[in-house]
C-alpha cells in the first residue's frame, strides 16, 4: 500500500517518468514508485512488457526516420533518460543528427539537462506539450530545428495523458508546423474490453489520483484519428506487441503507429 502521507512528511509523490524508469529496470526511481508499480501490475499486468515494447518501439521509429534522410527529432514527453537514447539511436545512423527532449516534469529536467544537454545536437526544453504554439516559438527550439527541412515527431506514450478532442487540436497544430516529408510516431494506450471489473476500475482511478494525472484509454479507432492528416505506414495502427513481432504474442492494449507527411496528404478537417 502507498504511504500517502510521504509527500507531506517531505519525500516524494510517486511519479509517471520514474514508474516508467522502474518497469525498464531503470536506476532513477523511489520506493514509492516501485510501490505504486506493484498495485499497477495487479491492474495491468502487462505494464511492463508494455514499458519495454513501446521503448522499442520508440527506437525502431527514429531508427527508420533517419535512414529515409530525418536528421532533427522533436521528442514531445520525453521522460527520464533511458539508454539508447532518440539521441544516441539517431546518430548512429547520422552523426549530424539533432533532437530536442521536451518535457514539463522538473524532475525529468533536471536529469535531461544533466545527462543530455551537455551533448552536442541535443537540447533540453521545459515546455507543456499542449501548447504548441509557446512550444514552437521556443527561441531554443528554433535555434536547434530548422522548419524547413524534414523533422521526426515524436509523440510516445504520452498522449494517453491528454484528452482526446485536445490531443486531435495538439496534433493538428504540430502537423501544420511541419514541412513535407516529415514524420510522426506515436503510441497511446486503448481500452481493453475485457477489464470492466469496478473495484480494478476504482483501483485504476485510485492509481491515477496518486500519480496526480489519469491515463486516458482511447479506441483503436480514436489513436488512429491522431495520425489524421499523414500517410500511415505499415503496418498500421496497431497494437505495440505487433512491433515487436515473435517476441511478444499477446495485445498489449496500447496501440502505435508511424505517418509520413506527404505533399499531397490532406489537410486535417478544422471541425
Amino acid at each position: 500500500m502507498i504511504d500517502v502521507g510521504s509527500e507531506r512528511r517531505g519525500g516524494p509523490p510517486p511519479s509517471v517518468a520514474r514508474l516508467y524508469d522502474y518497469a525498464l529496470g531503470g536506476k532513477d526511481n523511489y520506493a514509492v514508485d516501485r510501490a505504486l508499480f506493484a498495485r499497477l501490475s495487479a491492474v495491468y499486468p502487462e505494464y511492463r512488457a508494455f514499458a519495454i515494447a513501446n521503448r522499442s518501439f520508440l527506437t525502431y521509429a527514429v531508427r527508420e526516420m533517419a535512414h529515409a534522410g530525418i536528421d532533427q527529432f522533436l521528442d514531445l514527453g520525453a521522460g527520464l533518460p533511458t539508454s539508447p537514447s532518440v539521441h544516441e539511436t539517431a546518430c548512429a545512423v547520422n552523426p549530424d543528427a539533432v533532437v530536442v527532449y521536451v518535457d514539463n516534469d522538473p524532475i525529468v529536467l533536471a536529469h535531461c539537462r544533466a545527462l543530455l544537454a551537455p551533448r552536442p545536437g541535443t537540447t533540453v526544453v521545459g515546455r507543456d506539450i499542449r501548447d504548441p504554439a509557446a512550444l514552437l516559438a521556443d527561441p531554443a527550439v528554433r535555434r536547434a530545428l530548422d522548419f524547413t527541412r524534414p523533422i521526426g515527431l515524436l509523440c510516445v506514450a504520452v498522449l494517453h495523458f491528454v484528452a482526446h478532442p485536445e490531443a486531435l487540436r495538439v496534433l493538428a497544430e504540430y502537423r501544420a508546423a511541419l514541412p513535407t516529408g516529415s514524420a510522426v510516431a506515436l503510441s497511446a494506450h486503448v481500452q481493453d474490453p475485457e477489464r470492466d471489473d469496478p473495484e480494478l476500475q476504482q483501483e485504476g482511478a485510485d492509481i491515477g489520483a496518486a500519480l496526480s494525472t489519469s491515463i486516458i484509454a482511447r479506441t483503436p479507432q480514436q489513436v488512429g484519428e491522431l495520425l489524421t492528416g499523414f500517410t500511415i505506414q505499415h503496418p498500421g495502427v496497431v497494437d505495440i506487441a505487433a512491433w515487436r513481432p515473435g517476441v511478444v504474442r499477446t495485445p498489449l492494449w496500447c496501440f502505435a503507429g508511424i505517418g509520413r507527411l506527404e505533399a499531397d496528404d490532406p489537410a486535417p478537417d478544422p471541425a
